[in-house]
């Protein structure tokens, strides 16, 4: 038996997953830490707002650093409009804000890896760019376990394509979470065994 995934996750019982939003204008969000966010992502993040009227978009760190806050202000306002991006420190209700945003839309190319899983357990679709190595694929490999690969993209061109659709025609993650490999810790920790039991027993 090989193992299914690369990952497993389980939720707290804190993260509930939060009903979609009835509400006309669309909020994409970021919660990774502020280092893994690069100009090129920004510049996506740019063309996003640019091509859907009235969107908005959540920058929120993992730490409560103001001078980061300020330092991401300084580069956001040189590509984004500062009025329709709203720049937040980190907090310990984090979970809390995952109820003002529609769409994740992930870094690359280092991805998030717990924020990202989190945001699914919310029920909070994420759209993942994944890149050639293990620390740009990381999201690719949360929404795969998943059974989300189609909001897996190969480039940036797709990336922004790919939220701009998630915005006119959203999924509900909830439900294909729930049966997924991405929470079936049981299953992934018995082929985990399976396999060392096969290593041990060649060596």
């Amino acid at each position: 038996m090989s193992v299914p995934h690369a990952l497993t996750f389980t939720p707290t019982v804190e993260m509930i997953p939060r009903r979609p939003r009835a509400r006309s204008n669309i909020t994409f969000g970021c919660f990774n830490n502020f280092m893994k966010i690069t100009d090129d992502y920004l510049k996506c993040a740019a063309e996003i707002l640019a091509r859907i009227p009235r969107s908005r978009l959540i920058i929120q760190d993992t730490t409560r650093i103001e001078a980061r806050r300020r330092r991401m202000l300084e580069r956001i306002k040189k590509i984004l409009p500062l009025e329709r991006v709203d720049v937040r420190l980190g907090r310990d209700a984090y979970l809390d804000d995952y109820a003002d945003v529609d769409i994740v839309l992930d870094t690359f190319p280092y991805n998030g890896g717990a924020m990202t899983a989190t945001a699914l357990c919310m029920n909070v679709p994420v759209v993942s760019l994944a890149g050639d190595r293990y620390g740009a694929r990381f999201g690719a490999d949360i929404l795969r376990a998943a059974g989300l690969e189609e909001l897996i993209v190969g480039d940036q061109k797709n990336f922004v394509e790919r939220a701009i659709e998630l915005a006119g025609a959203p999924i509900d993650v909830s439900d294909r979470l729930k049966d997924s490999a991405l929470l079936d810790t049981r299953r992934f920790v018995r082929a985990v065994e399976e396999k060392f039991i096969d290593v041990v027993g060649r060596v």
